[in-house]
């Protein structure tokens, strides 16, 4: 694509400060925009020097401009009202259709403009993907795996994507990538289906290995849920690009962080989605249940927060082995909005991430991980003009994050807080 900067319309958008990622502030503040391809066509002081006479002009005198989150891990096809995934089976393509735009608009709205959908039932997710596209200044730009490929009766089976044997893993694999499957998403254990263990592998290593030869002849990359150490191995062996979850537990339940796994991840340069915020919230929703004094309550909470101790132990150890951090809110699951990346951010950063590089997660170091990197996750000529407008710089206070006074999704204006001079 070529970028002309005398090509109308035109949009400079200016504020107190701007950063083009979490460690680079950009000065003079500004980005020239061509709102007919939504792509920034200049910063700082080149935005000034070529912008058209009769460019339009919005300026947040007192306000920051920093680049909008990307969520790694959704599922739009979800209600994030708690209901297991099963209840899907009986709805309608059009009432998932109708959800899934929704959620889509829900996330644009908070500020986070592009998300991953990691499964869902084809071919709605896919519409959902070519609606949300069509209406980029109402909906977040979505990209879909179609359904997550498991063993059958498995995790997630619920969304249509059961295979066994290598055969049919290629054959499934196949007809998601024909589809225009942004990217796979491969079970490599249970999860948090009923009748499903997630402390044990589904797949074996050559039925893994052929779902992601597949993804990655397409040149699309291969995403694992795997919350087990033998489901990390196997995921990374076989040559997985993203690992969601990526939960350190034995067979027996026992949850043992392994460094030398933790190592090979870094070393191989595989993204670790640990989805944080999931827990947190369901944490917190038990935590307001407490006054009932029902038993039953207070024993489920003991257990998610044993559990999520003994997470956090596994974070500190993947930060500390130098393992790439990406930020996947789970939105759907459980309780999770899709309003919800940045507290997904927060979580990272309470998990002992810095504060840049928990930004990074949900920014540039999502988009690297997504193979968007050109187009979405920093404020660079060519990206597209996806800004959030902040209250301040986000770095030392990762809260103003939630509150945003403005949203651009290619180069429009989503939404703004009543008041705001633009």
């Amino acid at each position: 694509m070529t970028l002309n900067p005398h090509e109308e319309p035109q949009l400079v958008l200016s504020g107190q400060r701007l950063f083009s990622d979490p460690w680079t502030e950009i000065h003079p503040p500004a980005i020239l925009i061509d709102q007919g391809s939504g792509r920034i066509l200049a910063t700082g002081d080149d935005a000034l020097a070529v912008a058209s006479p009769t460019a339009s002009r919005k300026h947040f005198p007192r306000e920051v401009l920093f680049p909008a989150l990307i969520d790694c891990h959704v599922h739009l096809l979800l209600d994030a009202d708690g209901a297991p995934g099963e209840t899907t089976v009986d709805c309608s393509d059009a009432a998932l259709l109708e959800r899934a735009m929704r959620n889509a608009g829900e996330a644009v709205r908070a500020g986070t403009t592009t998300v991953a959908d990691q499964g869902g039932r084809p071919p709605v997710i896919f519409n959902a993907r070519e609606g949300a596209r069509l209406h980029p200044h109402t909906h977040a730009y979505v990209l879909a795996a179609g359904c997550p490929i498991t063993t059958p009766r498995e995790h997630m089976w619920y969304f249509r994507g059961e295979a066994s044997g290598i055969p049919a893993v290629q054959a499934l694999a196949q007809e998601m990538l024909d589809s225009g499957a942004d990217l796979l998403k491969i079970v490599a254990t249970g999860g948090g289906t009923e009748g499903s263990n997630e402390f044990t592998p589904t797949f074996e290593e050559p039925e893994i290995q052929a779902a992601v030869d597949a993804a990655h002849q397409a040149n699309r990359i291969a995403a694992a849920h795997a919350s087990s150490r033998e489901g990390i191995r196997r995921a990374l062996e076989v040559g997985c690009d993203v690992i969601h979850h990526c939960n350190f537990y034995r067979p027996d339940g026992i949850r043992e962080f392994d460094p030398y796994l933790a190592e090979r991840l870094a070393e191989r340069n595989v993204s670790v989605d640990p989805t944080l915020w999931v827990s947190e919230s369901l944490i917190a929703k038990f935590r307001d249940s407490l006054s009932t004094g029902d038993r039953n309550v207070r024993d489920a909470l003991d257990r998610l927060e044993e559990r999520f101790a003994g997470k956090l132990v596994d974070i500190s150890g993947l930060i500390a082995a130098g393992v790439r951090l990406i930020a996947g809110s789970d939105a759907g699951w459980q309780f999770v909005q899709f309003s919800d990346a940045c507290r997904e951010v927060q979580s990272l950063a309470r998990a002992g991430l810095p504060s840049k590089e928990a930004l990074a997660a949900a920014t540039k170091h999502a988009a690297e991980a997504l193979k968007m990197a050109s187009d979405i996750g920093t404020l660079t000529k060519g990206a597209w003009a996806d800004v959030i407008v902040l209250t301040s710089d986000p770095a030392p206070d990762l809260t103003v994050l939630a509150q945003p006074v403005a949203v651009f999704h290619q180069g429009r204006l989503v939404r703004s807080t009543e008041g705001t001079r633009v």
